[in-house]
């Protein structure tokens, strides 16, 4: 469980890191 929550962590932060440089 703990290494897919850290996936799911990694895929979210990719995710805002993309939405940032979309929305800039």
């Amino acid at each position: 469980f703990k290494a897919q929550l850290g996936a799911v962590a990694a895929n979210c932060k990719a995710c805002h890191e993309a939405y940032r440089v979309k929305k800039n």
